[in-house]
């Protein structure tokens, strides 16, 4: 009789159809308390969209992360340089059967990351100083502005309608420096003002000077040369040159020119360039300075 019974039940389990674990995962039949990887609805291309700008965003020197025209498959990343990125290849992926979502996004940020790293110049080492109109600096903030917000950039000013402004120095152009960097760079405002004129100080010895007419005109790249008013060593140099006091003019972004006050027909020139090269998009000012208590003063010699 249990003979009998045993073997009525092997005959039932016979007749079941065996299924395997592969075949019931790919059914839906065999389940677990976690979701699989082919449980996951696909991704759109907002969906994504929404998931990576929070992390875009909190790199270093990332403004902003906007959609373009070309379409829902390309975002911009607003960083020192815009990155125009098409997620289509990110896209695939994480909907990929059995993909690693957490993963493939990993890779992508770190991807990201490594490029804009790449091409971002401010480091404390390469910090350096210009000197701008309080105009210029407000058109430039205005004009690389985000979604209405001014692209507020690190400048303090220095006397008339001049002011500092802390930049970089790229192989292309001058990167001026957002206020959000100094967190980045684990620095204060006044850190980082120092920290760009002591570069610049460091190197003051490579500058040439030529003399022109009664004129000593500086050879400094292309932006930079009105900076030199704040370099100390550069001081030093026009006190050892000129002792009995001098004078210097800025006309525009590019000149920077010296004279001495006991050479009448010299500081006539100097006036003269000042006022003449004061003109254009470049210009900063047709004024002539001199230093009283270690400070530079406007002076009118010839009046």
């Amino acid at each position: 009789m249990i003979r009998k019974a045993l073997l009525l039940s092997f005959s039932i389990l016979a007749a079941v159809p065996q299924v395997s674990l592969a075949q019931q995962t790919d059914d839906g039949v065999f389940t677990t308390n976690r979701r699989t990887f082919n449980d996951l609805e696909p991704l759109s291309f907002q969906d994504i969209k929404n998931t990576i700008k929070p992390v875009l965003m909190e790199m270093p020197s990332v403004r902003g992360v906007v959609s373009t025209e070309n379409g829902d498959n390309v975002i911009v990343i607003v960083a020192v340089r815009n990155l125009t990125i098409n997620i289509d290849g990110l896209r695939t992926r994480l909907n990929t059967r059995g993909t690693d979502r957490q993963n493939e996004y990993d890779k992508f940020y770190k991807a990201i990351r490594k490029t804009i790293s790449n091409g971002d110049p401010f480091t404390p080492e390469n910090l350096k100083v210009v000197i701008r109109t309080s105009d210029a600096l407000n058109d430039f903030e205005q004009q690389t502005a985000l979604d209405k917000i001014p692209n507020y950039v690190l400048r303090r000013p220095l006397f008339d309608n001049l002011e500092m402004a802390v930049v970089a120095d790229t192989k292309t152009s001058i990167a001026f420096m957002p206020i959000g960097r100094l967190h980045d760079l684990s620095l204060t405002e006044d850190d980082a003002f120092k920290k760009a004129i002591q570069n610049m100080n460091d190197n003051a010895q490579t500058i040439e000077f030529k003399d022109n007419d009664g004129l000593y005109y500086a050879n400094v790249p292309a932006g930079f040369a009105p900076s030199l008013m704040l370099l100390d060593n550069v001081i030093e140099m026009l006190k050892t040159k000129y002792p009995d006091g001098y004078a210097v003019a800025i006309p525009n972004r590019d000149e920077f020119i010296a004279a001495p006050l006991s050479d009448a027909e010299a500081l006539k020139k100097l006036e003269e360039v000042a006022k003449k090269d004061a003109d254009g998009y470049y210009a900063l000012n047709n004024k002539i300075y001199t230093r009283v208590d270690d400070k530079w003063v406007a002076i009118e010699p010839n009046k």
